[in-house]
Protein backbone atom coordinates (compact mmCIF):
# COMPACT_ATOMS: atom_id res chain seq x y z
CA UNK A 1 0.00 0.00 0.00
CA UNK A 2 2.74 2.87 1.03
CA UNK A 3 4.38 1.31 -2.55
CA UNK A 4 1.23 2.50 -4.25
CA UNK A 5 0.64 5.76 -2.44
CA UNK A 6 4.49 6.76 -2.78
CA UNK A 7 4.00 6.62 -6.37
CA UNK A 8 0.82 8.71 -6.77
CA UNK A 9 2.62 11.05 -4.34
CA UNK A 10 5.25 11.63 -6.73
CA UNK A 11 3.11 11.38 -9.66
CA UNK A 12 1.59 14.91 -8.39
CA UNK A 13 4.80 17.23 -8.96
CA UNK A 14 4.23 19.81 -11.39
CA UNK A 15 6.28 17.83 -14.42
CA UNK A 16 4.26 15.32 -14.53
CA UNK A 17 1.19 17.27 -14.87
CA UNK A 18 0.54 17.05 -18.55
CA UNK A 19 1.37 13.49 -18.71
CA UNK A 20 -0.92 12.67 -16.11
CA UNK A 21 -3.86 14.34 -17.86
CA UNK A 22 -2.71 13.11 -21.16
CA UNK A 23 -2.92 9.66 -19.83
CA UNK A 24 -5.73 9.88 -18.42
CA UNK A 25 -7.76 11.52 -20.78
CA UNK A 26 -6.37 9.99 -23.94
CA UNK A 27 -5.09 6.23 -23.36
CA UNK A 28 -6.04 3.44 -22.32
CA UNK A 29 -3.14 2.53 -20.58
CA UNK A 30 -2.48 1.11 -17.43
CA UNK A 31 -1.68 4.45 -15.27
CA UNK A 32 -4.46 5.69 -17.34
CA UNK A 33 -6.99 2.74 -15.86
CA UNK A 34 -5.73 3.71 -12.20
CA UNK A 35 -5.93 7.45 -12.52
CA UNK A 36 -9.44 7.40 -13.39
CA UNK A 37 -10.61 4.59 -10.82
CA UNK A 38 -8.86 6.45 -7.90
CA UNK A 39 -10.84 9.66 -9.24
CA UNK A 40 -13.89 7.94 -9.48
CA UNK A 41 -13.58 6.62 -5.95
CA UNK A 42 -12.93 9.72 -4.37
CA UNK A 43 -16.14 11.02 -5.82
CA UNK A 44 -18.12 7.84 -4.31
CA UNK A 45 -16.38 6.66 -1.53
CA UNK A 46 -14.92 9.69 0.33
CA UNK A 47 -17.28 12.24 -0.17
CA UNK A 48 -20.42 12.20 0.73
CA UNK A 49 -22.25 14.28 -1.26
CA UNK A 50 -21.20 12.35 -3.70
CA UNK A 51 -22.25 9.02 -2.43
CA UNK A 52 -25.68 10.11 -1.45
CA UNK A 53 -26.23 11.40 -5.33
CA UNK A 54 -24.84 8.51 -6.89
CA UNK A 55 -26.93 6.02 -4.74
CA UNK A 56 -30.11 8.25 -4.83
CA UNK A 57 -29.83 7.55 -8.50
CA UNK A 58 -29.80 3.90 -8.67
CA UNK A 59 -32.16 3.11 -6.06
CA UNK A 60 -34.37 5.23 -8.10
CA UNK A 61 -33.51 3.89 -11.33
CA UNK A 62 -34.04 0.12 -9.96
CA UNK A 63 -37.31 1.40 -8.33
CA UNK A 64 -38.20 3.03 -11.90
CA UNK A 65 -37.79 -0.78 -13.35
CA UNK A 66 -38.98 -3.45 -11.09
CA UNK A 67 -42.71 -1.43 -10.85
CA UNK A 68 -42.98 -0.58 -14.33
CA UNK A 69 -45.77 -2.83 -15.87
CA UNK A 70 -43.33 -4.62 -18.18
CA UNK A 71 -41.46 -5.50 -15.90
CA UNK A 72 -44.32 -7.17 -13.54
CA UNK A 73 -45.85 -8.79 -16.23
CA UNK A 74 -49.45 -6.76 -16.99
CA UNK A 75 -49.87 -8.39 -19.95
CA UNK A 76 -47.42 -10.37 -20.05
CA UNK A 77 -47.28 -14.45 -19.57
CA UNK A 78 -44.53 -14.21 -17.24
CA UNK A 79 -43.20 -11.70 -14.55
CA UNK A 80 -39.49 -10.25 -15.42
CA UNK A 81 -36.63 -10.81 -12.90
CA UNK A 82 -34.07 -8.29 -12.60
CA UNK A 83 -30.57 -9.09 -13.38
CA UNK A 84 -27.63 -6.31 -12.71
CA UNK A 85 -24.62 -6.45 -14.79
CA UNK A 86 -22.11 -3.30 -13.12
CA UNK A 87 -18.48 -2.60 -13.92
CA UNK A 88 -15.72 -1.07 -11.97
CA UNK A 89 -16.96 1.10 -9.42
CA UNK A 90 -20.26 1.12 -10.41
CA UNK A 91 -20.18 -2.83 -8.68
CA UNK A 92 -19.03 -0.75 -5.74
CA UNK A 93 -22.61 1.26 -6.33
CA UNK A 94 -24.13 -1.72 -6.55
CA UNK A 95 -22.81 -3.14 -3.77
CA UNK A 96 -24.01 -0.72 -1.94
CA UNK A 97 -27.23 -0.52 -2.56
CA UNK A 98 -27.33 -4.65 -1.65
CA UNK A 99 -26.63 -4.00 1.61
CA UNK A 100 -28.74 -0.95 2.40
CA UNK A 101 -31.96 -3.54 0.51
CA UNK A 102 -30.89 -7.01 1.01
CA UNK A 103 -33.40 -7.43 3.71
CA UNK A 104 -35.95 -4.59 3.36
CA UNK A 105 -36.90 -4.27 -0.24
CA UNK A 106 -36.48 -7.40 -1.93
CA UNK A 107 -38.22 -6.63 -4.94
CA UNK A 108 -35.50 -4.07 -5.60
CA UNK A 109 -32.48 -6.74 -4.79
CA UNK A 110 -31.31 -8.76 -8.30
CA UNK A 111 -31.83 -12.34 -9.13
CA UNK A 112 -28.51 -12.81 -10.72
CA UNK A 113 -25.78 -9.90 -9.97
CA UNK A 114 -23.06 -9.49 -12.06
CA UNK A 115 -19.71 -8.23 -11.38
CA UNK A 116 -16.74 -7.30 -13.57
CA UNK A 117 -13.60 -5.31 -13.41
CA UNK A 118 -15.01 -5.12 -9.97
CA UNK A 119 -12.80 -3.77 -6.96
CA UNK A 120 -15.49 -4.42 -4.20
CA UNK A 121 -12.53 -6.78 -2.26
CA UNK A 122 -10.13 -3.70 -2.37
CA UNK A 123 -12.50 -1.13 -1.44
CA UNK A 124 -13.29 -3.39 1.17
CA UNK A 125 -9.69 -3.87 2.25
CA UNK A 126 -9.32 0.24 2.33
CA UNK A 127 -12.03 0.73 3.96
CA UNK A 128 -11.51 -1.50 6.99
CA UNK A 129 -7.84 -0.64 6.86
CA UNK A 130 -8.56 3.02 7.44
CA UNK A 131 -11.54 3.30 9.27
CA UNK A 132 -11.58 0.34 11.78
CA UNK A 133 -8.73 -0.75 14.10
CA UNK A 134 -7.85 -3.88 13.86
CA UNK A 135 -9.92 -4.90 11.06
CA UNK A 136 -13.07 -5.07 13.75
CA UNK A 137 -16.29 -3.82 12.48
CA UNK A 138 -18.82 -2.44 14.95
CA UNK A 139 -21.81 -1.00 13.83
CA UNK A 140 -22.25 1.88 16.82
CA UNK A 141 -18.60 3.53 15.90
CA UNK A 142 -19.08 7.16 15.90
CA UNK A 143 -18.19 8.85 12.42
CA UNK A 144 -17.87 12.39 10.56
CA UNK A 145 -13.87 13.08 9.92
CA UNK A 146 -13.26 8.77 9.14
CA UNK A 147 -11.70 8.94 5.51
CA UNK A 148 -14.67 6.86 4.30
CA UNK A 149 -18.13 8.66 3.76
CA UNK A 150 -20.01 5.60 4.59
CA UNK A 151 -20.73 3.78 8.06
CA UNK A 152 -21.78 0.02 8.65
CA UNK A 153 -25.46 -0.95 8.90
CA UNK A 154 -26.10 -3.45 10.80
CA UNK A 155 -27.94 -6.62 9.00
CA UNK A 156 -26.94 -9.31 11.35
CA UNK A 157 -29.63 -11.48 11.87
CA UNK A 158 -32.11 -10.33 9.00
CA UNK A 159 -33.94 -12.48 6.75
CA UNK A 160 -32.47 -12.03 3.23
CA UNK A 161 -33.26 -12.24 -0.22
CA UNK A 162 -31.75 -15.45 -2.53
CA UNK A 163 -29.28 -13.97 -4.75
CA UNK A 164 -26.91 -15.20 -7.40
CA UNK A 165 -23.12 -13.29 -7.69
CA UNK A 166 -20.76 -14.12 -10.64
CA UNK A 167 -17.46 -12.08 -10.18
CA UNK A 168 -15.42 -11.87 -13.31
CA UNK A 169 -11.79 -10.92 -13.32
CA UNK A 170 -9.85 -10.09 -16.87
CA UNK A 171 -6.53 -11.14 -16.74
CA UNK A 172 -3.82 -8.35 -16.38
CA UNK A 173 -6.94 -5.72 -15.02
CA UNK A 174 -5.06 -4.38 -12.16
CA UNK A 175 -8.45 -2.63 -10.72
CA UNK A 176 -10.79 -6.22 -10.38
CA UNK A 177 -10.26 -8.42 -7.25
CA UNK A 178 -11.88 -12.18 -6.49
CA UNK A 179 -13.08 -11.23 -2.93
CA UNK A 180 -14.69 -13.71 -0.31
CA UNK A 181 -18.21 -13.82 0.07
CA UNK A 182 -17.80 -12.29 3.60
CA UNK A 183 -17.53 -9.06 1.92
CA UNK A 184 -20.75 -9.05 0.59
CA UNK A 185 -21.68 -7.54 3.61
CA UNK A 186 -19.84 -7.64 6.51
CA UNK A 187 -22.02 -7.39 9.24
CA UNK A 188 -23.66 -10.48 8.83
CA UNK A 189 -22.20 -13.65 9.55
CA UNK A 190 -20.29 -16.07 7.12
CA UNK A 191 -23.36 -18.49 7.73
CA UNK A 192 -25.94 -16.00 7.09
CA UNK A 193 -24.24 -14.89 3.83
CA UNK A 194 -23.63 -18.29 2.39
CA UNK A 195 -27.76 -18.81 3.41
CA UNK A 196 -28.23 -15.76 1.02
CA UNK A 197 -26.19 -16.62 -1.71
CA UNK A 198 -27.60 -19.15 -4.13
CA UNK A 199 -24.49 -21.20 -4.71
CA UNK A 200 -23.53 -20.50 -1.10
CA UNK A 201 -20.46 -18.59 -2.38
CA UNK A 202 -19.64 -15.60 -4.67
CA UNK A 203 -19.10 -17.29 -7.92
CA UNK A 204 -15.28 -15.95 -9.69
CA UNK A 205 -14.91 -16.66 -13.17
CA UNK A 206 -11.32 -15.99 -14.75
CA UNK A 207 -11.23 -14.85 -18.74
CA UNK A 208 -9.06 -12.54 -21.05
CA UNK A 209 -5.71 -12.60 -22.26
CA UNK A 210 -2.13 -12.55 -21.35
CA UNK A 211 -1.09 -10.19 -24.73
CA UNK A 212 1.31 -7.56 -22.82
CA UNK A 213 -0.83 -4.83 -24.50
CA UNK A 214 -3.59 -6.18 -22.38
CA UNK A 215 -1.85 -4.79 -19.10
CA UNK A 216 -3.83 -2.22 -17.32
CA UNK A 217 -6.21 -2.00 -20.81
CA UNK A 218 -7.71 -5.39 -19.84
CA UNK A 219 -9.84 -3.14 -17.44
CA UNK A 220 -12.25 -1.89 -20.24
CA UNK A 221 -11.94 -4.32 -22.67
CA UNK A 222 -14.57 -6.75 -21.03
CA UNK A 223 -16.95 -6.41 -23.66
CA UNK A 224 -14.61 -7.40 -26.36
CA UNK A 225 -14.61 -10.65 -25.55
CA UNK A 226 -16.97 -12.55 -27.40
CA UNK A 227 -15.52 -15.90 -26.66
CA UNK A 228 -16.44 -15.84 -22.75
CA UNK A 229 -17.86 -12.71 -21.40
CA UNK A 230 -20.34 -11.56 -24.03
CA UNK A 231 -21.24 -15.09 -24.29
CA UNK A 232 -21.82 -15.79 -19.97
CA UNK A 233 -23.50 -12.32 -19.68
CA UNK A 234 -26.32 -13.55 -22.81
CA UNK A 235 -27.13 -16.21 -20.35
CA UNK A 236 -27.09 -14.32 -17.46
CA UNK A 237 -29.75 -12.28 -19.26
CA UNK A 238 -31.84 -15.15 -20.46
CA UNK A 239 -30.62 -14.18 -24.08
CA UNK A 240 -28.81 -17.72 -24.80
CA UNK A 241 -30.15 -20.95 -23.50
CA UNK A 242 -26.71 -21.79 -21.35
CA UNK A 243 -26.16 -20.94 -17.30
CA UNK A 244 -24.06 -18.28 -17.00
CA UNK A 245 -21.35 -19.87 -14.49
CA UNK A 246 -21.11 -22.61 -17.09
CA UNK A 247 -18.74 -20.39 -19.10
CA UNK A 248 -15.46 -21.22 -16.58
CA UNK A 249 -12.73 -19.21 -18.02
CA UNK A 250 -9.31 -20.13 -16.98
CA UNK A 251 -8.62 -21.81 -13.67
CA UNK A 252 -7.79 -19.43 -10.78
CA UNK A 253 -4.14 -20.77 -10.85
CA UNK A 254 -3.43 -20.52 -14.22
CA UNK A 255 -5.06 -17.38 -14.38
CA UNK A 256 -3.17 -15.63 -11.48
CA UNK A 257 0.46 -17.53 -13.05
CA UNK A 258 0.10 -16.25 -16.48
CA UNK A 259 -0.71 -12.53 -14.82
CA UNK A 260 2.35 -12.56 -12.81
CA UNK A 261 4.76 -13.95 -16.11
CA UNK A 262 3.44 -11.12 -18.01
CA UNK A 263 4.02 -8.51 -15.47
CA UNK A 264 7.65 -9.84 -15.10
CA UNK A 265 7.81 -9.11 -18.53
CA UNK A 266 6.51 -5.83 -18.37
CA UNK A 267 8.48 -4.49 -15.87
CA UNK A 268 11.71 -5.80 -18.05
CA UNK A 269 10.11 -3.72 -20.49
CA UNK A 270 9.41 -0.83 -19.18
CA UNK A 271 13.07 -0.18 -16.96
CA UNK A 272 14.31 -0.45 -20.44
CA UNK A 273 12.26 2.29 -21.75
CA UNK A 274 13.20 4.51 -18.48
CA UNK A 275 16.62 3.58 -19.07
CA UNK A 276 16.42 4.91 -22.88
CA UNK A 277 14.70 8.41 -21.68
CA UNK A 278 17.57 8.77 -18.99
CA UNK A 279 20.08 7.85 -21.78
CA UNK A 280 18.31 10.33 -24.48
CA UNK A 281 18.67 12.87 -21.45
CA UNK A 282 22.05 12.37 -20.74
CA UNK A 283 23.04 12.23 -24.30
CA UNK A 284 21.55 15.55 -25.11
CA UNK A 285 23.79 16.95 -22.12
CA UNK A 286 26.74 15.16 -23.70
CA UNK A 287 26.19 16.67 -26.52
CA UNK A 288 26.11 20.11 -25.54
CA UNK A 289 29.44 19.70 -23.58
CA UNK A 290 31.09 17.87 -26.55
CA UNK A 291 31.91 14.76 -23.55
CA UNK A 292 30.40 11.29 -23.30
CA UNK A 293 31.90 10.55 -20.30
CA UNK A 294 28.41 12.54 -19.06
CA UNK A 295 26.90 8.90 -19.77
CA UNK A 296 29.20 7.28 -16.40
CA UNK A 297 25.79 8.79 -15.00
CA UNK A 298 23.81 6.46 -16.39
CA UNK A 299 23.86 3.94 -13.04
CA UNK A 300 22.13 6.74 -11.31
CA UNK A 301 18.91 6.64 -13.08
CA UNK A 302 18.86 2.96 -13.11
CA UNK A 303 16.35 2.06 -9.90
CA UNK A 304 13.16 3.56 -10.49
CA UNK A 305 11.94 2.49 -6.67
CA UNK A 306 15.14 5.03 -5.70
CA UNK A 307 13.66 7.76 -8.11
CA UNK A 308 10.04 7.53 -7.07
CA UNK A 309 10.79 6.99 -2.98
CA UNK A 310 13.02 10.57 -3.76
CA UNK A 311 10.42 12.37 -5.55
CA UNK A 312 7.70 11.37 -2.82
CA UNK A 313 9.56 11.64 0.16
CA UNK A 314 10.18 15.69 -0.51
CA UNK A 315 5.85 15.71 -1.73
CA UNK A 316 5.37 13.87 1.57
CA UNK A 317 7.65 16.69 3.11
CA UNK A 318 5.91 19.36 1.82
CA UNK A 319 2.01 18.07 1.77
CA UNK A 320 2.00 16.00 4.87
CA UNK A 321 0.58 17.54 7.25
CA UNK A 322 -2.68 17.56 9.32
CA UNK A 323 -5.53 17.51 7.73
CA UNK A 324 -9.21 17.30 8.46
CA UNK A 325 -9.30 13.54 8.68
CA UNK A 326 -5.81 13.01 9.63
CA UNK A 327 -4.63 15.22 12.79
CA UNK A 328 -1.69 15.58 14.73
CA UNK A 329 -2.34 12.89 17.00
CA UNK A 330 -2.39 10.09 14.23
CA UNK A 331 0.74 11.53 12.49
CA UNK A 332 2.63 11.34 15.78
CA UNK A 333 2.13 7.44 16.16
CA UNK A 334 3.54 6.71 13.03
CA UNK A 335 7.04 4.87 13.64
CA UNK A 336 10.24 6.76 12.68
CA UNK A 337 11.66 3.37 11.78
CA UNK A 338 9.49 3.62 8.92
CA UNK A 339 10.72 5.09 5.82
CA UNK A 340 7.85 6.70 4.28
CA UNK A 341 6.61 7.77 7.57
CA UNK A 342 9.99 9.81 7.98
CA UNK A 343 9.01 12.48 6.60
CA UNK A 344 5.38 13.05 7.56
CA UNK A 345 7.21 13.38 11.06
CA UNK A 346 9.76 15.90 10.04
CA UNK A 347 6.98 18.38 8.65
CA UNK A 348 4.89 17.78 12.24
CA UNK A 349 8.36 19.27 13.88
CA UNK A 350 8.21 22.53 12.20
CA UNK A 351 4.15 22.56 11.35
CA UNK A 352 2.01 21.61 14.56
CA UNK A 353 -1.38 22.73 14.57
CA UNK A 354 -5.33 21.32 14.36
CA UNK A 355 -7.04 21.57 11.35
CA UNK A 356 -10.41 23.57 10.92
CA UNK A 357 -12.86 21.27 9.44
CA UNK A 358 -14.86 24.27 8.04
CA UNK A 359 -11.82 26.61 7.32
CA UNK A 360 -10.91 26.70 3.63
CA UNK A 361 -7.24 25.98 1.63
CA UNK A 362 -4.95 29.16 1.31
CA UNK A 363 -4.36 29.12 -2.46
CA UNK A 364 -1.57 31.50 -2.27
CA UNK A 365 0.39 29.05 -0.08
CA UNK A 366 -1.03 25.81 -2.31
CA UNK A 367 0.77 27.55 -5.51
CA UNK A 368 4.08 28.05 -3.32
CA UNK A 369 4.29 24.32 -2.05
CA UNK A 370 3.42 23.40 -6.00
CA UNK A 371 6.21 25.87 -6.95
CA UNK A 372 8.86 24.94 -4.33
CA UNK A 373 7.87 20.55 -5.48
CA UNK A 374 9.47 21.10 -8.79
CA UNK A 375 12.36 21.89 -7.27
CA UNK A 376 13.81 18.00 -6.64
CA UNK A 377 13.05 17.48 -10.19
CA UNK A 378 14.72 20.18 -11.32
CA UNK A 379 18.10 19.44 -9.06
CA UNK A 380 17.80 15.87 -10.80
CA UNK A 381 18.23 17.05 -13.82
CA UNK A 382 20.52 19.51 -13.12
CA UNK A 383 23.34 16.70 -11.83
CA UNK A 384 24.42 15.65 -14.99
CA UNK A 385 24.74 19.52 -16.47
CA UNK A 386 26.76 20.14 -13.09
CA UNK A 387 28.92 17.35 -13.68
CA UNK A 388 29.55 18.08 -17.37
CA UNK A 389 30.68 21.52 -15.97
CA UNK A 390 32.73 19.68 -13.63
CA UNK A 391 34.61 17.78 -16.58
CA UNK A 392 35.40 19.91 -19.10
CA UNK A 393 35.47 22.89 -16.70
CA UNK A 394 32.82 24.77 -19.07
CA UNK A 395 29.45 25.46 -18.82
CA UNK A 396 26.80 25.53 -21.35
CA UNK A 397 25.11 28.98 -22.76
CA UNK A 398 21.69 29.37 -20.87
CA UNK A 399 20.76 31.17 -24.04
CA UNK A 400 20.84 27.39 -25.49
CA UNK A 401 18.16 26.71 -28.18
CA UNK A 402 14.50 26.48 -27.40
CA UNK A 403 14.78 23.04 -28.76
CA UNK A 404 17.42 22.12 -26.79
CA UNK A 405 15.42 22.36 -23.46
CA UNK A 406 12.07 20.89 -24.58
CA UNK A 407 13.74 17.69 -25.85
CA UNK A 408 15.78 17.58 -22.51
CA UNK A 409 12.41 18.09 -20.48
CA UNK A 410 10.44 15.87 -22.78
CA UNK A 411 13.22 12.86 -21.91
CA UNK A 412 13.17 13.28 -18.20
CA UNK A 413 9.42 13.80 -18.19
CA UNK A 414 9.51 10.33 -20.26
CA UNK A 415 11.65 8.67 -17.54
CA UNK A 416 9.28 9.64 -14.63
CA UNK A 417 6.46 8.22 -16.61
CA UNK A 418 8.30 4.81 -16.45
CA UNK A 419 9.23 4.79 -13.39
CA UNK A 420 5.67 5.31 -12.38
CA UNK A 421 4.89 2.84 -14.37
CA UNK A 422 7.60 0.05 -13.52
CA UNK A 423 6.69 0.97 -9.34
CA UNK A 424 2.82 0.26 -9.97
CA UNK A 425 3.88 -2.98 -12.01
CA UNK A 426 5.87 -4.11 -9.43
CA UNK A 427 3.74 -3.14 -6.82
CA UNK A 428 1.16 -5.36 -8.14
CA UNK A 429 3.34 -8.25 -8.38
CA UNK A 430 3.93 -7.66 -4.82
CA UNK A 431 0.11 -7.78 -4.00
CA UNK A 432 -0.07 -11.19 -5.70
CA UNK A 433 2.99 -12.31 -3.73
CA UNK A 434 1.40 -11.36 -0.40
CA UNK A 435 -1.90 -12.90 -1.05
CA UNK A 436 -0.22 -16.03 -2.22
CA UNK A 437 -2.38 -16.38 -5.49
CA UNK A 438 0.70 -17.60 -7.66
CA UNK A 439 1.75 -20.97 -7.37
CA UNK A 440 5.23 -21.26 -6.28
CA UNK A 441 5.28 -18.00 -4.87
CA UNK A 442 5.52 -17.76 -0.95
CA UNK A 443 5.04 -14.39 1.40
CA UNK A 444 8.10 -13.04 2.05
CA UNK A 445 8.94 -12.43 5.64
Amino acid sequence: LQRVAGVFIAATVPLLGAPSMLLRDYTETMVATFTRFFEDVATFALDKNGEKVIAAHLDKTIDNIVTSGRFTGVGTPHPSELVIAAHSLGSVVVHQHLVRHWSTRTECVPRLLVTFGSPVGLITWLWLFLDFPNFVVTANDEFGLNFFCWGPQDNSGRPVQPLRWINIVNRLDPIATAFNAQAADLSRTPDEIRAGLADGDILHRYYGDSRLWSTGAAHANYLYDRREFIRMLLGACSLRNQDPADITGTPADVHWLETARVLGRVRRIVWLAAMTCAAGYLGLVAWKFSDWRVFALLPLFAWPPVTIGGVAFFQRLLFGGATKRIWPGRIEKLSWRNLPSIAYRIRLLWSRHDVDPDAHANTTSLRVKKLVSFLPSLVAMSVPIWFGGILTDTWPDPRIGLTWYVAGLLAFTGYLVMCVAFELVAAWRAVLRELELVPGWSRRA
